[in-house]
């Protein structure tokens, strides 16, 4: 089978530990042909080129800047992508008949080279659905709910779900949002396809090795947050939450880059001995942080009504840690987490609740307990074979 996967996700190696590599990992190790399209911002200064690693072609494509830029710059940066892929395409891959063409949101921009592709090659069309957009915008306030832009988005919002064979969504409160917003689709179309990796086997963890690594405190419940620092996470609600706690059992660490980043690290020079924080990390040392850590927290905006499922819940789940879900109410995330007993969830404007979860995960045997259900979880529910086995499966029969 050949397929043609399109993502504006930037992860620099294939060989790397995340969602997307070990998905095209597992997709090649089932005899899959891929060609992977992806982006590489103006600001690298890297031209268009095609590389190939692991029996894959991988297309690098120069795109505006996307990341950590202002909302116009992303904007401007979106509208160009549609022709910057396809022009990649004509150059590098015009010739291969793809049978399965795999995508990801964002964007909802790239429809038109779905459209011609599939008349190309009457190929199978499978979006994986990773945001919900524009109404996640609406939601924090960014564009006006019916204004002008709102509708031209959803006229394309729309025709990118009439143009996908099938729709993979990460959770069933995903399905349900969509099957509701969109009550012209049909439930066939629509499917759970969850965040799933690659899970290897983890030797003891000696977290005081790691600790020490990182300079961090030996004898502290360390909480962990991974990830974009933005407006999206609700960063203000966990610095307001790290403000009132005062026990000085507990340590937050924060890694990650994004618009919020300088104001974080200015709050990290008022209480040093609340939070710290690491900036930008690779994938070995971001993981060995997690490794260092006790508790995983998940952020995100109360405003939102759209049911987000971020992928940094795979990460935590990994290394055994017990979750935090602090979010909005529409996501399933604190749902799952606390029904299969392996976290705690609480809105994410209700500072009261969160911090009486922090002070019942600084119970150690209760940690272990939740840390060996994540994993458990993880195992039976996250495994990225099963999700390709599923995509490959359902490619063929329809």
């Amino acid at each position: 089978m050949n397929i043609l996967f399109l993502t504006m996700s930037n992860f620099s190696d294939i060989s790397e530990h995340g969602i997307y590599p070990d998905l095209l990992r597992a997709f090649s190790s089932k005899g899959c042909f891929i060609t992977v399209l992806k982006p590489v911002e103006r600001k690298l200064n890297i031209k268009t080129n095609l590389e190939v690693k692991n029996n894959m072609h991988i297309i690098n494509v120069r795109t505006g800047n996307l990341f950590n830029v202002s909302f116009l710059t992303k904007v401007i940066s979106r509208a160009f992508l549609t022709f910057n892929y396809w022009r990649a395409i004509k150059r590098f891959a015009f010739q291969t008949k793809f049978d399965l063409l795999l995508y990801t949101t964002p964007p909802i921009s790239l429809t038109p080279i779905i459209r011609k592709l599939k008349r190309k090659y009457n190929s199978y069309s499978y979006l994986m659905l990773k945001d919900i957009f524009p109404q996640n915008a609406v939601d924090l306030g960014m564009i006006r709910q019916n204004g002008v832009i709102f509708k031209l988005l959803r006229q394309r919002e729309r025709r990118m779900y009439r143009f996908a064979d099938k729709i993979g969504c990460m959770s069933e409160a995903n399905v349900e949002f969509i099957l509701n917003q969109e009550p012209w689709l049909s439930k066939e179309k629509v499917e759970i396809c969850p965040n799933a990796i690659e899970i290897y086997n983890t030797l003891p963890i000696n977290k005081n090795m790691n600790r020490e690594t990182f300079e961090l405190p030996l004898n502290k419940v360390l909480f962990i947050y991974g990830g974009s620092l933005g407006k999206p996470q609700g960063i203000d609600f966990l610095l307001s939450c790290i403000e009132e706690i005062e026990d000085d059992e507990v340590v937050f660490i924060v890694a990650g880059t994004g618009p919020y980043l300088k104001k974080i690290s200015s709050f990290s020079e008022q209480y040093p001995n609340k939070i710290r924080v690491f900036s930008w990390l690779s994938i070995e040392k971001y993981e060995s942080l997690i490794k260092a850590c006790d508790v995983g927290l998940i952020l995100l905006d109360h405003r939102f009504k759209i049911p987000n499922f971020p992928s940094r819940l795979l990460n935590y789940m990994e290394f055994s840690l017990p979750i935090l879900a602090a979010t909005d109410n529409a996501t399933d995330i604190g749902r799952i987490a606390q029904g299969n007993e392996f976290g705690f969830w609480c809105e994410s404007n209700n500072i009261k609740d969160f911090i009486s979860h922090v002070d019942r995960l600084k119970n150690e045997n209760l940690r272990n307990e939740m840390g060996r259900n994540a994993r458990d979880y993880l195992i039976n529910n996250y495994s990225v074979d099963a999700v390709v086995e599923n995509i490959i499966r359902t490619a063929k029969v329809e």
